[in-house]
């Protein structure tokens, strides 16, 4: 179950990083995506329709959709038109009315389409009723003649019962063709074209319509390739990643310093200062690096960085931790260990010439006017190996000396990933506080695993550097 829930807050954190780091890609996507569609849109030519309706009496509508859909009507109305339309044909609101839709270019031609088509099917509606009416009386007048015939065919000594049979038939021939030809016939559809109707076939709401349709699946696409962007980042994706990867916890998110150059960098810094005071969060490390629960606060601790792009912010993290330390009211020395770091290059006498014997420890000390009880030996020179060095005898005596000396001992050391040594000083040191910051990359956490595994290091905490909440 934790597992689980630890894979899910990860899953979380990941969306919301890639959301915010790559904020302008999906407003860029949802803005190209409405762009194109609204352009589309207003681009494609104007589409007009026209509906006429036919009132069809004396018989049932569904049928005659079906006939004016048919073949046959659709090829005469083409012959008419000059070239097959496209239609739509339909039944009304009303039980005797189907409408007969067409769309073109102008309302003129959508009114002419619609008309005659209405008006062929009418045509040929009306034709293929007179033309039962006439099949009809053909077949009686042939009967009257095959009767008469007949009748004329009958021998002298025929039976009257037979000549009576024949006129009678005949006569009743002749009474249905008469009220054939004489009356009008009431049976079967009798359609008449109505009006035609024109309608403007594009109106404002549905190109906002197809704006909204496009900005959402904008905003899809846009945040499935920020989700893309984000994966094939080589760095760290916030600080849910890099406690989950080493399995400690999270000790405190710092923002970045003002050294850190790019707009994102001073966005970050404003949160933070909006969101938790930096100082409150160096006190909360503070607290869980060497808790408070003891008579008197004491012990050492090591802070390096994981990556190659984490020594400064390490640097500047010990620093901040032993000032604190020291204002707590613990006398504090800040060791700096790290020979990469800019003030390894100045001139005066630091760690490196402690360690080889020309300089005392005292001499080496610094104490600083940042807070009352601090003091500060510089790195110096950089010596031949630092894995030497750090794991060497002098140092550890060095490490002693200055526990019995002061309350708080603050080690730093260059990033973990580049150098072992601040692994092998991790072994003896009572706390180890392992920066970590957006421009860590994954390989480099991956090489702190290895060498805290291969070293017998260990790391209590992660400071994470970057936008609170990543």
């Amino acid at each position: 179950m934790n597992q689980t829930a630890s894979s899910d807050e990860l899953e979380i954190s990941f969306w919301r990083r890639a959301l915010r780091r790559h904020r302008l890609l999906v407003l860029t996507v949802v803005v190209l995506f409405v762009a194109v569609t609204v352009a589309a849109v207003l681009l494609r030519p104007a589409s007009h329709s026209a509906t006429t309706e036919v009132f069809v009496s004396g018989a049932d509508v569904a049928p005659e959709v079906q006939f004016v859909r048919s073949r046959f009507v659709s090829e005469a109305a083409a012959a008419e038109l000059g070239s097959r339309p496209e239609v739509d044909v339909g039944s009304g609101d009303s039980t005797w009315i189907l409408t007969v839709t067409a769309s073109a270019a102008t309302p003129e031609e959508a009114a002419r389409v619609a008309t005659t088509y209405a008006t062929t099917y009418v045509r040929l509606r009306e034709q293929a009723t007179t033309d039962a009416r006439r099949a009809g009386e053909a077949d009686l007048e042939q009967s009257i003649a095959r009767a008469r015939a007949e009748l004329d065919a009958l021998p002298p000594n025929a039976p009257p019962q037979a000549g009576a049979r024949l006129e009678n038939e005949i006569t009743a021939f002749q009474d249905a063709l008469t009220s054939t030809t004489s009356a009008t016939i009431q049976a079967g559809p009798r359609p008449v074209v109505l009006d035609t109707t024109v309608a403007d076939g594009q109106a404002s709401g549905t190109v906002w319509l197809y704006a909204a349709a496009a900005a959402a699946i904008g905003s899809v696409a846009g945040a499935g390739l920020a989700g893309a962007v984000g994966g094939l980042d080589p760095h760290v994706p916030g600080p849910a990643y890099a406690t989950r990867a080493l399995r400690v916890p999270l000790f405190g998110t710092v923002a970045p310093s003002g050294t850190r150059g790019g707009w994102r960098s001073s966005r970050a810094r404003r949160r933070a200062r909006v969101r938790t005071a930096p100082g409150e969060v160096i006190a909360m490390i503070r607290a869980l690096v060497l808790p408070a629960d003891r008579d008197k606060l004491s012990g050492s601790v090591l802070v390096c960085g994981a990556g190659r792009g984490d020594g400064a912010e390490a640097g500047r993290i010990a620093t901040e931790l032993a000032t604190g330390f020291a204002r707590a009211g613990a006398s504090t020395a800040l060791v700096r260990a790290d020979f990469t770091a800019p003030e390894s290059d100045l001139g005066a006498p630091g760690l490196s010439a402690v360690v080889a014997g020309r300089v005392a420890l005292s001499d080496a000390l610094t104490v600083t006017d940042d807070a009352p009880g601090l003091s500060v030996i510089a790195a110096g020179a950089a010596p031949d190996s630092t894995v030497d060095l750090l794991s060497g005898r002098e140092f550890g005596r060095i490490v002693e000396e200055l526990e019995r000396t002061v309350d708080v001992v603050v080690v730093h050391c260059a990033p973990l990933g580049d150098d072992p040594g601040a692994a092998l000083v991790s072994r003896t040191a009572d706390a180890t506080l392992l920066v970590v910051s957006d421009r860590t990359r994954r390989d480099e956490l991956s090489r702190v695993e290895q060498t805290l595994h291969a070293t017998g290091g260990r790391v209590e905490g992660i400071a994470y550097v970057g936008e609170p909440g990543a």
